[in-house]
């Protein structure tokens, strides 16, 4: 049997037991309430979530439909596309035939077109230039395409005082007075056939004058007469070469023998204009003999003299010259004088250059008691065709 002590200290031990599980119990009941308001707060967040979905199905559901909508209409435009490639193949088949024909008429065509300088031709600002055109066989009219977007009919150019007029010797030529920058392009002879075409162009190039560079560079022939003084130095003008040239040689004869005497350069622009005729001192002796060309358009490139240097009796130093043009280098031409003496070796002016300029050494007339030589050496000067 508990004494009452025990029965004390187990009534106090039961209230302090309870009173620690009512605050538990206080404790857990604060702790039911948080959770139910979380639980309060999450029902709404889940609910907006709830709206916010229905609202991005329905826009969701509005996409698809667009989609579908976008899809259909791209599938049109594939069919349109395909029907506008079909149509466009049927077109390039139809204007195959005509452009076929063209060619081929123009091919078949009797039409013969001559004298166009086809090589391309650089000129400075108010020069001269020179189209000439012939067309032969049967056809209907001729004329020139040029960079102006305008065909030039040679027949309408009947104002000897117009910037365009007619090229004599050429039935489609024409000749443009004085060349400007606009000038620069394609230029095609064309003449027509009921058939068809047939044409030939040329590229012109116009430069400002005060591009021109002048002379570049000096050559001389490596075998020359020992007598005699240098003379003055002639230039052709601006973007104008040496086409041609003329020697003046002295015949052999009995007596005292001189050969060559002296050169005329005639200079070519490459327009065509001919401005200027250049030489260098000339001696006494001779006569000019024929004058030889170059092609047009093209200019003399390098030389060599035939030169007797030294003979016990008579002594005659130059006696002869060849020369080459700038696009013919294996067609060598003889100036057409004597033949004492031996050729020496060439002299050459630089690529896309061509002779413009002369100098001649000669020796003046020594008297009756004295041997004459006359020329003795001849230094030519070289300018750029291209820059």
């Amino acid at each position: 049997m508990c004494s009452l002590r025990t029965v004390l200290l187990l009534i106090v031990a039961a209230a302090s037991t309870g009173a620690a599980a009512v605050d538990a119990g206080a404790a857990a009941v604060d702790a039911g309430a948080a959770a139910v308001d979380a639980g309060a707060a999450a029902v709404d967040v889940g609910a907006s979530a709830v709206h916010a979905g229905a609202t991005a199905v329905d826009a969701g559901a509005a996409a698809v439909d667009a989609g579908a909508a976008a899809i259909d209409a791209g599938a049109t435009a594939v069919d349109a596309g395909a029907a506008a490639v079909d149509a466009g193949a049927a077109a390039v088949d139809a204007g195959a035939a005509p452009a076929a024909a063209v060619a081929a008429a123009a091919e078949v065509t009797d039409i013969n077109i001559t004298g166009v300088v086809t090589a391309p031709r650089m000129l400075l600002e108010g020069e001269k230039l020179y189209l000439s055109c012939q067309v032969d066989g049967d056809f209907n009219i001729c004329g020139w395409d040029s960079p102006l977007e305008e065909i030039i009919y040679p027949e309408d150019l009947t104002d000897p005082d117009a910037d365009i007029i007619h090229f004599p010797g050429f039935n489609c030529g024409i000749i443009v007075k004085e060349v400007m920058v606009a000038h620069t392009g394609h230029w095609s002879c064309i003449a027509t056939t009921d058939q068809g075409f047939a044409a030939v162009g040329e590229d012109i190039i116009v430069r400002v004058r005060e591009s021109w560079p002048g002379v570049v560079t000096n050559i001389s022939s490596p075998l020359f007469g020992k007598w005699g003084e240098w003379g003055e130095v002639q230039l052709c003008p601006p973007n104008s070469f040496a086409d041609s040239l003329e020697l003046k040689s002295e015949a052999p004869i009995t007596g005292d023998n001189t050969a060559a005497n002296g050169l005329l350069l005639p200079c070519r622009q490459q327009g065509g204009d001919l401005p200027a005729t250049i030489t260098s001192t000339v001696a006494d002796f001779g006569t000019w003999r024929d004058p030889v060309s170059c092609p047009v358009p093209e200019y003399i490139h390098k030389f060599q003299l035939r030169v007797e240097t030294e003979d016990a009796f008579d002594d005659t130093a130059v006696n002869d010259i060849r020369f080459t043009c700038t696009n013919n280098p294996e067609v060598v031409m003889s100036g057409g004088g004597e033949s004492w003496g031996v050729w020496g070796d060439w002299a050459s002016c630089p690529n896309d250059t061509a002779v413009c300029g002369i100098q001649t050494k000669v020796e003046p007339y020594m008297g009756l008691a004295v041997d004459d030589t006359s020329l003795n050496d001849v230094r030519f000067f070289c300018c750029p065709t291209v820059w």
